[in-house]
């Protein structure tokens, strides 16, 4: 009888199935059990002494987890996914408590893997990849772009920035944000300037991809990502990827190389010249890393399978744990000021 491991995971992507690919990695080694988080929709949330009703031999979060006087709670083993976009990524309290409670970690970025890893959390650090596609492109003179609007920015201001319009043949947009995010209707000019054709009805991954195969350039839709499954699809598909520099983007991509980065809010007008060459270094860029990627599912199931080890925490992670909390808060007010009056990211 294979070991039972409680998935708890955002009931959203029960629509986007973003995070099945980890349920059908761990499902050769453990009989998983479902548990949906519907707190973002007002609904009551998951708490310890529902989870250990279940008796679990471990309990896996993903992207959301519990706080921490509810993890104490629970009996069973923790496991954490995080996502590098929908965490405190400079929270030094935050790891010291999944160290001391022995919550092991998954990183799909290498950025916050370090930081955990630096006050003593275990962790793995592993990077996914989607398989390689063979796509038929439409023979253009010029490159057509995908831009998924998902977020206040980037945005269309942003695509106008980092494009010459007589650079590229037109713009597919696609204005279908995240949840609770509105977005204002693109100008007619635009529209017509610009060449765009307009989606707002939510894809299918397939329709999605349909889509997507008709472009090659995608314009990541968020300044920062957890794992980042959409612009890896993309590159999947032989597309150059344009990126805010920030995780986990820029752990895949190399400025001029196989992509482009870009400074949020200071953006400048890329340079296609060599988009050719680009192209090509994307396509082994997923060649190479979906081979990586095969021996890291083994790590996975190896990771949680294994048994947490306890970490004491010493006399000084203790007083950390106490003290770094009004500091953190500081050091966020000081970065939310950063973000608006300078445009730092």
């Amino acid at each position: 009888m294979k070991p039972k491991l409680a998935f708890i995971d955002h009931s959203f992507h029960q629509k986007t199935r973003s995070t099945f690919f980890l349920r059908d990695i761990l499902a050769s080694k453990f009989e998983i059990i479902n548990l949906w988080d519907e707190s973002w929709k007002g609904n009551k949330n998951l708490n310890a002494e529902t989870i250990n009703r279940g008796n679990y031999d471990k309990v896996l979060f993903f992207q959301s987890i519990l706080p921490q006087s509810e993890l104490a709670k629970i009996r069973s083993e923790i496991i954490f996914v995080p996502m590098y976009d929908s965490i405190d990524r400079h929270s030094s309290s935050l790891w010291l408590k999944y160290k001391k409670l022995g919550v092991k970690v998954i990183n799909f970025s290498r950025t916050l893997d370090a930081k955990m890893l630096a006050h003593g959390v275990d962790c793995l650090y592993v990077q996914f990849f989607p398989k390689p596609q063979v796509v038929a492109k439409v023979n253009q003179n010029k490159p057509l772009v995908y831009f998924w609007q998902r977020q206040k920015y980037p945005n269309f201001e942003t695509l106008k920035k980092l494009f010459n319009k007589n650079d590229i043949a037109g713009v597919i947009y696609k204005q279908h944000p995240d949840p609770g995010i509105r977005l204002s209707k693109l100008s007619d000019k635009d529209k017509s300037e610009w060449n765009v054709s307009v989606i707002e009805e939510f894809q299918s991954p397939q329709e999605f991809e349909k889509t997507l195969k008709k472009a090659s350039i995608y314009i990541a839709p968020r300044l920062y990502e957890g794992i980042g499954m959409s612009f890896l699809e993309a590159m999947a598909l032989g597309m150059v990827v344009v990126s805010p520099n920030n995780p986990t983007m820029n752990e895949y991509i190399t400025d001029g190389e196989n992509g482009f980065l870009y400074r949020p809010k200071r953006e400048q007008k890329l340079n296609l010249n060599k988009f050719n060459q680009i192209k090509l270094a994307t396509k082994k860029t997923i060649d190479d890393g979906a081979n990586s990627w095969e021996s890291d599912k083994i790590r996975i199931i190896n990771f949680v399978a294994k048994k947490k080890a306890y970490n004491k925490l010493s006399a000084g992670q203790e007083l950390k744990l106490i003290f770094l909390p009004p500091f953190e808060f500081v050091a966020k007010v000081i970065r939310y000021i950063e973000f608006k009056i300078l445009g730092n990211c």
